[in-house]
């Protein structure tokens, strides 16, 4: 019973780290603050959802669930999903830093940046600058969210890390697994 707890635990603070994430998101992308970033981010998703949208009524699919889908997973992946990958190792080993939650969520939180094509990595092309402001402010932003979803799964659930993995065996576990119960 402990155990299902834990898991409703865990899934009710991912949910409202998640949803800190996102709010965090877009009140930073719609900031002043954040410069000509924020609507070339929003820019760019717009076209990318309509680009999809477009082929996917071309190809006989419901375009507005196409389109709540796409929308969805973009939330999903930047947002959610770094939490989730930590909390699933911080659950497993036991790890209750708020530092390792912060720090990965960031972490994580920047490399999904990159890998959406907000920054350029490899910066292959050596005549211009290799970062450009509007990219280095998304991979800033990312990871600040990364670190605000990080520090909220914290305070909710992450400062009871189990660390199932770590567990030692006792006497009474190790003789019922010798017996073959």
């Amino acid at each position: 019973m402990n155990a299902v707890w834990r898991v409703v635990v865990i899934a009710f603070g991912l949910i409202v780290a998640a949803g800190a994430g996102l709010v965090f998101l877009v009140s930073a992308l719609a900031s002043a603050d954040f410069g000509e970033a924020g609507p070339e981010i929003i820019a760019q998703f717009a076209l990318f959802a309509w680009l999809f949208t477009f082929f996917s009524a071309e190809q006989g699919l419901d375009p507005v669930s196409m389109l709540g889908l796409l929308i969805a997973s973009l939330i999903i992946v930047p947002v959610a999903m770094p939490g989730a990958l930590v909390a699933i190792l911080a659950e497993a080993f036991g790890w209750r830093s708020l530092t390792l939650h912060m720090a990965a969520n960031a972490a994580l939180g920047a490399l999904a940046a990159a890998a959406a094509g907000f920054y350029d990595l490899l910066a292959l092309d050596q005549t211009t600058a290799a970062v450009a402001p509007v990219e280095s402010r998304a991979v800033l932003v990312m990871a600040a969210t990364g670190g605000v979803v990080g520090f909220v799964y914290w305070l909710v659930a992450g400062r009871n890390a189990s660390g199932f993995l770590n567990r030692q065996i006792t006497s009474s576990t190790r003789d019922a697994d010798a017996s073959g119960r």
